[in-house]
């Protein structure tokens, strides 16, 4: 098990003995808190999104935006995004809003790009 991995099961095994947070709007689905999740999503974008070149960005994690394609969340070529995608799934079946740390602006031309360590939109 990854450090990554490791982290994910710490929340998870934490919400299902009562962490904090707001709970999810259907207790019968989860115990894990909305809160619980959101942290968890973070955890895996913020390890996804690291990049050195330019070349490493090209996966988009599709409705992570604000509605256009050129502001969704970009992870490298290597990330294994069905991971982070199934705890997106679990938190809105539990009935949670996740939002994504994006900066709302939709260039026309955008290309993924690694800007700072982390992959965006140039």
């Amino acid at each position: 098990m990854n450090a990554v991995e490791t982290v994910a099961l710490s929340f998870m095994l934490m919400g299902s003995c009562g962490g904090g947070g707001d709970t999810a709007a259907d207790p019968s689905t989860t115990d894990i808190a909305c809160s619980d999740y959101q942290l968890m999503i973070d955890v895996e974008l913020d390890y996804g999104d690291s990049c050195v070149v330019d070349e490493q960005c090209d996966q988009v994690i599709p409705d992570t935006g604000v509605g256009c394609d050129t502001d969704d969340v970009v992870v490298r070529y290597d990330y294994n995004a069905s991971y982070v995608l199934g705890f997106i799934d679990d938190a809105e079946a539990a009935g949670c809003t996740i939002e994504f740390d994006t900066t709302g602006y939709c260039p026309i031309d955008g290309e993924p790009a690694c800007i700072y360590g982390r992959c965006g939109w140039e």
